[in-house]
């Protein structure tokens, strides 16, 4: 069941998305907050199967590998790559200490800081 802090995080990251996409400043950086991202391949933005086939590829790989989020939330950028958010970190040194343990378990991860409107 997701909670109100997922929503406004989803809520969040639609609303910068839709801003990015039309030309809106972009946010600035929240200080303390990080995300460990997981990474995949590349995704067509303008394809919806192609999209879903590369997120839910990942998806099976990141599960594959004992990475489950209790839900998925998929962030975009200019990269066009499917990424996933494994974890959120109040401290940046723990979230690179979690991108680390799953890059050594194969993922390839990013580590980004969490974007406030």
């Amino acid at each position: 069941m997701l909670q109100p802090h997922d929503i406004e995080t989803l809520i969040d990251q639609m609303a910068r998305t839709t801003r990015t996409a039309w030309g809106g400043p972009a946010p600035a950086a929240h200080p303390g907050r990080w995300w460990v991202l997981v990474c995949g391949g590349p995704l067509d933005p303008r394809d919806f199967d192609q999209r879903e086939g590369a997120r839910e590829a990942l998806r099976r790989q990141a599960a594959a590998l004992g990475v489950a989020p209790a839900e998925c939330v998929w962030v975009w950028d200019e990269a066009n790559t499917a990424q996933l958010v494994a974890g959120r970190f109040a401290d940046q040194e723990r979230a690179e200490h979690y991108a680390r343990e799953l890059t050594a378990r194969g993922l390839r991860t990013r580590l980004v800081a969490a974007r406030d409107d």
